[in-house]
């Protein structure tokens, strides 16, 4: 698999979100199982598979970095 600077799924949560998607989509054509909100969810962790880029994680990695950044350093001064 190419790897870009962009990507933020590694190699392990891309098959597993193919895994999960896989089951959603064979979920739709059980007999027992009528909903069409399950094929909805099932593009999601397919398409993020498949780009390798997830805009959740991408949105908490920038609110996580934000609070770092505003958290004041401590200093250890020496005597």
């Amino acid at each position: 698999m190419m790897h870009t600077h962009f990507d933020n799924i590694g190699t392990a949560d891309r098959l597993a979100r193919f895994v999960l998607g896989a089951i959603l989509i064979a979920m739709i054509f059980s007999p027992n199982f009528n909903s069409t909100w399950v094929s909805l969810l099932s593009i999601y962790p397919i398409m993020t598979a498949i780009m390798a880029w997830d805009p959740i994680y991408a949105y908490l990695q920038k609110l996580a970095s934000n609070k770092s950044a505003k958290q004041p350093t401590l200093s250890h001064a020496t005597a």
